[in-house]
């Protein structure tokens, strides 16, 4: 994968935030965000045009569903990290991706958003 290449996070939780933003950025990755909500992964996402992103389901009282909308819309590839992956397989109106539980390690997201 070229440098430069840019992975949206967004992940509510700050640590394992941390683990996929060190992670990404060591596999030679430009980090976008994290971000922890809606609003900001997609204020995000037009300010920086990410090529690829790595989304939290559950972002406290909201889903990431919104943000899975626009980069579908934008033919942005991206997939889902969550600890509850039945949940995601019910959500309604969710665009499909591939789907990686929790607890995981960076690795395995950037395997999964490579292939």
């Amino acid at each position: 994968m070229a440098h430069n290449t840019k992975i949206l996070i967004v992940e509510d939780d700050p640590f394992f935030a941390m683990d996929l933003e060190d992670g990404f950025e060591f596999a030679g990755y430009e980090v976008v965000g994290p971000a922890a909500d809606v609003d900001t992964a997609l204020q995000l996402i037009e300010d920086h045009a990410p090529d690829m992103a790595s989304l939290d389901y559950n972002l406290g009282d909201q889903t990431s569903v919104p943000i899975a909308k626009r980069l579908a819309d934008l033919k942005v590839p991206f997939l889902y990290v969550t600890g509850k992956p039945s949940e995601l397989l019910h959500a309604q109106g969710a665009p499909k991706a591939k789907i990686v539980a929790k607890p995981t390690q960076p690795e395995t997201v950037l395997k999964a958003l490579q292939n």
